[in-house]
């Protein structure tokens, strides 16, 4: 029987094993690309998904006083008529599971979107346990739209609802409880007769009955609130953008000269200052800091490059510039809104492309100076998108959105939790195609073993 020396037996091995590697690596690595396949199970604690045969999207989220959750959209499938929209309110516990829902317009269009930037359908929480949607609809007005509100109880039954509006186009895209228990609705109106819009706030009661109403810009330009708050020392706090948009334009903002537009008012609606920051800049979502600062979230474009990104930008209570920071690459990012943590730091709730006709929802955590700490993105294979969100009284982001790659694949409400303590995921990028780092260092490390034992063995 033949007998082996010890050093060819090692050569052996070690030259089955630099053949094994391939078949190793393949079942047990991922590529780069998949890497930053969206939905690992580290980075999200559950994921929800509501629809049926038709489009549905979510665009504004609450936490309830039990922990759990109203979500508030827009649905094709489940109103009077299947394929027309109408408001959607959804009501889960906290981990997600449906408890009910209520549709609410009567078979007329309402909550479609104007432009790209704006959240047709918002939702607050009140003390009494109930909710205030705000939308627009035609459904009152013979064909052009209004905005409306709409009061609901805890159980989602409706208690009573108003339009407001004139002739032309008019649409809320934020209402927010006030703290002497009235509303303030911010929104846009058209003119169709002189072609303009203007930015528009409206002050309403407990019972939606109208106190005032103003309207903001310059007829000869154009300017859209995306966003209102309510200001701690009181007054109001708008958002949108300003610029050379003319109402037949195309309404991609970061195609014209807009820029990125605050007005302060007092309680009544008065004008206090206003100022504008950046050229194809605009404004989407504004929230008063910890320390009476105001930061805002939205979209830096650049209209050589037909590229979006997300923009962050913080100003003083006085409207001055403190500074700014931009995320995203040559593609198109944009954020829709945003939230404070409790380190001073901010989640971003956003969109990001890959390619034109796919995109994932993006969350990008920053500190106190607008350094990103991490980021992640969620989706499949089609269009994805996070329109808003929130923190959790635990810590943790809840975010909705629209998801067309996972239910029925027409469209659906799309709710994930993610944790804030998740690392970002690190990319790999391999040297060479299907062989990743860890396996050229070890084939290379097997390769010199054998042949020191190959030259160890021909001069025994």
């Amino acid at each position: 029987m033949t007998r082996f020396k010890w050093s060819q037996v090692v050569l052996i091995v070690l030259l089955c094993a630099w053949l094994f590697i391939p078949v190793v690596c393949k079942s047990g690595t991922v590529s780069a690309q998949a890497r930053l396949a969206p939905m690992v199970s580290t980075n999200y604690v559950w994921n929800q998904i509501f629809g049926g045969i038709a489009y549905e999207e979510g665009t504004a989220i609450v936490e309830t006083a039990d922990g759990g959750f109203a979500v508030a959209g827009r649905t094709a499938s489940y109103g009077a008529v299947v394929g027309i929209d109408e408001v959607w309110l959804v009501r889960c516990d906290e981990n997600g599971t449906h408890l009910w829902n209520h549709t609410y317009g009567g078979g007329m269009i309402a909550g479609g979107h104007m432009d790209p930037f704006h959240k047709s359908v918002r939702l607050e929480d009140l003390s009494d346990g109930g909710f205030l949607i705000s939308s627009h609809t035609a459904h009152y007005s013979g064909g052009d739209a209004d905005g409306w509100l709409i009061r609901t109880d805890a159980d989602g039954n409706h208690l009573w609802n108003y339009t407001y509006g004139g002739p032309d186009d008019d649409f809320f895209v934020e209402s927010v409880a006030c703290s002497d228990g009235g509303f303030i609705s911010g929104g846009f109106t058209e003119n169709t007769t002189l072609r303009y819009i203007e930015s528009w706030l409206i002050r309403t009661d407990a019972d939606g009955n109208h106190l005032w109403n103003y309207t903001y810009g310059n007829p000869t330009w154009g300017e859209l609130c995306y966003n209102v708050i309510e200001v701690s020392t009181g007054g109001f706090l708008m958002t949108g953008w300003t610029g050379n948009f003319s109402y037949a334009a195309d309404s991609d903002a970061f195609k014209n000269d807009v820029g990125c537009w605050v007005v302060r008012v007092d309680a009544d609606g008065n004008h206090l200052w206003n100022q504008t920051y950046g050229t194809e800049h605009t404004a989407t979502y504004a929230v008063e800091c910890q320390n009476g600062d105001f930061a805002l979230i939205g979209a830096k474009g650049n209209n050589t490059e037909r590229t979006l990104d997300v923009l962050l930008v913080r100003i003083d209570a006085n409207g001055q510039h403190l500074w700014n920071q931009t995320y995203g690459d040559t593609d198109i990012e944009a954020a829709f809104e945003f939230a404070e943590c409790s380190d001073g730091g901010f989640a971003i709730f956003s969109l990001n492309y890959r390619t034109s006709f796919i995109s994932d929802g993006w969350i990008i955590r920053t500190a106190a100076n607008g350094t990103a700490l991490w980021n992640s993105t969620y989706g499949g294979n089609y269009f994805d998108q996070f329109w808003a969100g929130i923190i959790t009284s635990d810590g943790d982001f809840v975010t909705i959105g629209m998801a067309n790659s996972f239910g029925a694949q027409a469209g659906d409400m799309w709710v994930v939790r993610i944790p804030d303590d998740f690392p970002p995921i690190p990319i790999i990028t391999p040297s060479i195609p299907g062989f990743p780092v860890e396996a050229i260092f070890i084939g290379l490390v097997t390769t010199i073993g054998a042949i020191l034992l190959y030259r160890k063995r021909k001069y025994d």
